[in-house]
């Protein structure tokens, strides 16, 4: 199965973490795909300018499309499987 982003792929951070890095959009610079296929538990490198991302690695979950509105996104592993909404 295909990773859900790729490389040079323009992302917003959501959930937990989306508070640090609100209004920021990034950049996919690595992908590593889960060795069990579950696409929401990828990991993802993001550069986002003017911020020290260093090697944070960042899960599917965490991530959505730059430019859909976080209710329009797709659902993410937390909402899909365990039943939370955001």
């Amino acid at each position: 199965m295909q990773p859900r982003f790729k490389i040079g792929d323009r992302v917003w951070v959501t959930g937990l973490l989306q508070d640090f890095y609100l209004g920021e959009t990034g950049t996919v610079v690595t992908v590593e795909a889960n060795r069990d296929g579950i696409r929401d538990l990828d990991l993802y490198v993001i550069a986002i300018p003017g911020k020290e991302m260093h090697d944070t690695k960042l899960a599917g979950f965490e991530l959505i499309p730059a430019g859909v509105p976080p209710k329009l996104a797709p659902l993410t592993f937390k909402q899909s499987k365990m039943g939370f909404s955001s």
